[in-house]
């Protein structure tokens, strides 16, 4: 063991003298591997920064977003969570649809409570997933973005990427979730007529009748502008159109007529009202 020990010594001296002299990207590569299997993560930060440094602009973008991975990684294994984030964020738009590093840069930024930043990866990659077919798991990120940007505020923003995860998934797990805030949205807004829409369409996808009927409600209550309370109070306009529908305007006009059965049965009738032939 000791004896693997001063070897692998031997070769990261040979591999830094290696790099001084002539700092080609496969020896600085190798030097960075070694670095990080003898725990030397600041030697592997060093030999990855001078390979940046040397590569060409026209290098291939997956050999940079490679590297600046790797880089990232280093960065981590110092504490350095700042130079981690800035090396994985170059990495990212490199290669969108890396699900390894993209769940660490997410990470990195969930830990340091950067939610602008962190909405921000989230939509981007829902984009690049949307684009290669995969729709289905751009949804929640669209979804994630858009709660994201609602906390912080952003209504107009978070609104766009609503409607992306519903365009995305339109019946999916979280088309209902996602129908419920857009709708919640449009009321804010003063667009009832919109809400009612979505909410009719959140409806449909509700498997419990109960619940159905009771988006329905607020679809009905919407399109009527009724209070949240449930159905307007009765007052004196209310009773006086139950009134006019029970008494049909025929009987209404005999009655008027008629003190006796204007009056229904309070006392009889007198003399007067016998004399306009009302019946005593």
């Amino acid at each position: 063991m000791e004896a693997r020990l001063v070897r692998v010594g031997d070769a990261l001296v040979a591999l830094e003298k290696a790099a001084r002299l002539a700092p080609d990207a496969a020896v600085l590569l190798d030097l960075e591997d070694l670095s990080l299997r003898c725990e030397r993560p600041e030697h592997a930060r060093s030999a990855l920064e001078s390979l940046l440094s040397t590569l060409p602009r026209t290098a291939a973008p997956e050999k940079l977003a490679d590297v600046r991975a790797r880089l990232g990684r280093a960065c981590e294994l110092l504490g350095d969570r700042e130079g981690a984030i800035a090396a994985y964020a170059q990495a990212f738009p490199l290669r969108r649809l890396d699900d390894v590093r993209a769940t660490r840069l997410e990470a990195l930024y969930t830990e340091a409570g950067e939610m602008q930043a962190l909405a921000e990866l989230w939509a981007t990659r829902a984009q690049a997933l949307a684009g290669a077919d995969r729709s289905e798991e751009a949804a929640p990120l669209f979804f994630q973005s858009a709660r994201a940007l609602l906390e912080r505020g952003e209504k107009a923003a978070a609104l766009m990427r609503l409607a992306s995860a519903l365009e995305a998934s339109p019946e999916g797990p979280l088309a209902a979730e996602v129908l419920e805030a857009l709708a919640e949205l449009e009321l804010e807004r003063g667009e009832k007529l919109e809400a009612a829409r979505l909410y009719a369409r959140r409806a449909t996808l509700v498997p419990e009748a109960r619940a159905g009927a009771k988006l329905l409600f607020r679809v009905a209550a919407g399109r009527g502008h009724q209070p949240r309370g449930g159905l307007p109070r009765r007052g004196a306009g209310a009773r006086r159109d139950v009134r006019a529908r029970a008494d049909p305007p025929g009987r209404a006009a005999a009655d008027h007529g008629c003190p006796r059965r204007a009056g229904g049965l309070r006392g009889g009738a007198g003399p007067a009202a016998r004399g306009r032939g009302c019946p005593a």
